[in-house]
């Protein structure tokens, strides 16, 4: 795959998503606008908690914790958490071929700028 995909989170269509979990090394690059809604996301999370405001999953537990507010100090600590608690598996190796496919998928859904992700995590 000589050409590189421009990944906005709307326009991904299947081929180009089997052209890129196939092709080891495949380039994709964000698309400026796409980048734009992530910063914004990212920046309405960080005023939430700056203002010491309750939303779930950002300043509150999770499930039967969603009613517990979490300290503002320990919030990174919450988000890391939630993470590593995901984080497990056992069996064989998922083939590269379909982790790439995952990886590709989840980032152009992060794209659409609804989740409040960090801009280094989708370059990542």
């Amino acid at each position: 795959m000589t050409d590189t995909l421009v990944l906005d989170g709307t326009a991904l269509d299947l081929a180009a998503a089997v052209r890129v979990a196939r092709a080891g090394g495949a380039r994709v690059r964000i698309a400026d606008a796409a980048r734009a809604r992530i910063r914004g996301a990212r920046a309405f999370v960080d005023r939430i908690v700056e203002e010491g405001r309750v939303v779930y999953g950002v300043s509150t537990g999770f499930g039967k914790l969603a009613d517990r507010a979490v300290a503002r100090e320990d919030l990174r600590r919450l988000q890391h958490n939630l993470i590593v608690s995901h984080a497990v598996g056992m069996g064989a190796d998922t083939p590269a071929e379909a982790v790439r496919l995952m990886m590709l998928l989840r980032i152009n859904a992060l794209l659409r700028g609804h989740s409040g992700v960090r801009e280094e995590t989708v370059d990542l």
